[in-house]
Order: C-alpha cells, then sequence, then structure tokens
C-alpha cells in the first residue's frame, strides 16, 4: 500500500495516470479510499480524480461517506466549481447521505460563507431542514 501511494504521487506521474491505475479492476474502493486520504492526496487531486468520468456516482457516494472522509472534505469537495448541481442531488439524497450530514453540511462555516448562487442556494437542488 505505502508503495503505490509512493509511486502514485511521484512528481513523475501525471492526473492521467493516477486515474487510470486507481480505476483498474485491480484497484479496490478500499484502495481507493487509503490512496485519497493519504496527506500525498491534495484536496485539487481529489476533485479532479472524483469528478472524472472515470468516478461512477457509487464510487463518489461510497468514498465521500466513508470514514476517512472528513466533513470538511466533504464540503470543499461538493461546493467546488467541479462538482455539478446533478451530482450534488444524487449524493445528498442517495441513501448514503444522512439527514445529520445534509444538516451539518448545508450549515456550516464553509457553506456559509460561500459567494451566493440562485442555483446552488435557492434552487430546487437545496432543502432547507428547520
Amino acid at each position: 500500500m505505502t508503495d503505490r501511494i509512493k509511486i502514485r504521487y511521484s512528481k513523475a506521474f501525471t492526473i492521467t495516470d493516477r486515474i487510470k491505475i486507481r480505476y483498474s479492476k485491480a484497484c479496490t474502493i478500499t484502495d481507493r479510499i487509503k490512496i485519497r486520504y493519504s496527506k500525498a492526496c491534495t484536496i485539487t487531486d481529489r476533485i479532479k480524480i472524483r469528478y472524472s468520468k472515470a468516478c461512477t456516482i457509487t464510487d463518489q457516494i461510497k468514498i465521500r461517506y466513508s470514514k476517512a472522509c472528513t466533513i470538511t472534505d466533504r464540503i470543499k469537495i461538493r461546493y467546488s466549481k467541479a462538482c455539478t448541481i446533478t451530482d450534488r442531488i444524487k449524493i445528498r439524497y442517495s441513501k448514503a447521505c444522512t439527514i445529520t450530514d445534509c444538516i451539518k453540511i448545508r450549515y456550516s462555516k464553509a457553506f456559509r460563507t460561500m459567494k451566493p448562487n440562485t442555483s446552488n442556494y435557492y434552487g430546487k437542488t437545496i432543502i432547507i431542514i428547520p
């Protein structure tokens, strides 16, 4: 596992290479979680990888709601430009996303301090839980 992390995050390794390897059949969900949340993997890397065509909605849900994924990580990733409205709906309202998660994310400082965006804040995609 350690070797894989070292190799994947060497400078010689491009984002494209990382995606190809991670989504090969040889790479299990557990491996993906361990690699993505290693210190070597930056937030930018996580966003690029998760929203690549190679990453399915199912993969995104499993990874995001794993214990390895902190609330802070979830907020940064979900509200990045890379995350489309469709992705947000599927993820938030999937069985993997609990009511508690929705509340924590929506009312976190990271969410409240974002620049207002009509489609993101006041559209059908957001349900405010009192």
